[in-house]
């Protein structure tokens, strides 16, 4: 049987996307309670998840790249950041009006 292993880039552009999930929670939680009280922190974590998103569908590409390597990280993580992309763009958005 042959085996093929994962593409390093898919499994980093995952993990990133783990990270700008967390950084997009914390950002609109960080939003709903401190907004008030002047806090710029919630507005740093989403301008740190947009980042993350970016630089995770460039990995995201990389990974697809990579030749005789399986595909799944590369293609969840750049489902997980597309999503998240489309999620912090309706929240800033949202925000404005």
């Amino acid at each position: 049987m042959d085996v093929k292993p994962h593409a390093g880039f898919g499994i980093l552009s995952f993990v990133v996307a783990v990270l700008a999930v967390l950084c997009f929670v914390a950002a609109v939680i960080g939003s709903a309670f401190y907004l008030a009280d002047g806090v710029v922190w919630p507005g740093y974590m989403a301008t740190g998840a947009i980042v993350l998103n970016m630089s995770g569908i460039v990995f995201a590409v990389l990974g697809e790249l990579e030749p005789e390597t399986e595909k799944l990280f590369p293609h969840l993580s750049a489902g997980l950041h597309l999503i998240l992309l489309v999620f912090n763009i309706v929240v800033i958005v949202q925000g404005y009006k």
